[in-house]
């Protein structure tokens, strides 16, 4: 079900961001994420909001470096954010890093 989802929010994907737009929209949606402590209180549909919004970002910019993106490879979502995480991090482009130095400023 969620790569059904998340297949239909790729298609409905109309923003064309340069590279530096797509990476704050990418930071800005990893923001987002809620973290596990968050979920205990966060409506279900709400958390999965932003994980797709997430994914879906985060396939694009993975995209636009030429990293191998499907979104059928999200039957496992943890495992394939991961993988296109560390491959952006090979590529220059850490993600957690740039998150952490937004945070404090």
């Amino acid at each position: 079900m969620y790569v059904e989802v998340l297949s239909g929010a790729l298609e409905s994907w109309v923003a064309d961001l340069d590279e530096d737009d797509l990476l704050d929209h990418v930071l800005a949606c990893l923001l987002a994420l809620p973290s596990p402590a968050d979920k205990v209180g966060r409506a279900a549909d709400a958390a999965l909001a932003a994980e797709i919004a997430y994914d879906r970002a985060l396939m694009k910019l993975a995209a636009a470096y030429d990293i191998d993106v499907a979104a059928g490879r999200y039957s496992r979502p943890a495992l394939e954010r991961h993988r296109l995480e560390a491959a952006l991090t090979r590529r220059g482009v850490d993600l957690r890093a740039l998150v952490v130095q937004r945070r404090t400023g």
